[in-house]
């Protein structure tokens, strides 16, 4: 036996077997592939449908193209709602924000009336004050030059001491 030869013809051989191990496996997962594709589980044939019309939960594979559309019907639905819900509060909000401005110009304007009441207020007693300052300064005056010139007599004095309390 050549050494050279044998082990060509066992490489052959072998790949041989390989690539029929190969082929038997290929043609075994079609089958297994056909039979699921065919099978009464992923086709939902009409005695998964429960007689009341209901689908068997634990059999359900997906959604009919009606449903889809009802779904999606729905969905665009609700969209609609939502774009319209927020575009309420939007609005909301906005005159929220107008309410708040005009608030608080109003809130300015009653303040600085306030402070104008407060230094008019101010005013008028600073006049009120100097005007008493004036007349009390006038009669102090008054009272200094014309009630109180007598200087006190000797007279006055001897009335002090006399009694025996």
């Amino acid at each position: 036996m050549v050494p050279g030869v044998g082990a060509a013809t066992q490489a052959e051989e072998k790949r041989a077997r390989e690539r029929s191990a190969r082929e038997r496996e290929r043609a075994a997962d079609e089958r297994e592939l056909a039979g699921q594709l065919s099978s009464r589980v992923l086709c939902e044939q009409p005695e998964y449908v429960l007689p009341t019309g209901r689908v068997r939960v634990d059999l359900y594979k997906g959604m009919t193209a009606g449903e889809r559309a009802a779904v999606r019907h729905g969905q665009a639905q609700q969209r609609a709602e939502a774009e319209a819900r927020r575009a309420r509060d939007r609005a909301c909000a906005y005159d929220w924000a107008l309410k708040e401005a005009s608030e608080a110009r109003a809130a300015t304007l009653l303040e600085r009336a306030r402070a104008r009441a407060a230094r008019a207020d101010a005013e008028a007693m600073r006049d009120l004050n100097a005007a008493k300052a004036k007349h009390d300064r006038a009669r102090w005056n008054h009272l200094e030059r014309e009630v109180y010139t007598n200087p006190p007599t000797e007279d006055f004095f001897l009335q002090f001491g006399t009694t025996s309390r």
